[in-house]
């Protein structure tokens, strides 16, 4: 009841561009919003990566340091 499962499905999301559970994507989106973002910074060894997902109706794009991203990156 205090988010644990939604961080671990955040990074989940992140680092593999799906979710861990069997939902659709408008399952992330508030129903009050027409979009929604995940942004997060990994850091192994020396590089950086900043990775954000945006939702945006039924529709997902990610970006990796900003660059659009498809889903083999």
């Amino acid at each position: 009841g205090q988010g644990k499962t939604n961080l671990i499905e955040a990074v989940h999301l992140l680092s593999r561009g799906n979710s861990f559970r069997p939902t659709e994507t408008l399952s992330f989106i508030r129903q009050t919003t027409d979009a929604s973002k995940i942004h997060g910074r990994f850091i192994k060894n020396a590089l950086e990566f900043d990775v954000s997902v945006s939702f945006e109706g039924s529709r997902k794009a990610a970006l990796i340091n900003k660059k659009r991203a498809n889903s083999a990156d």
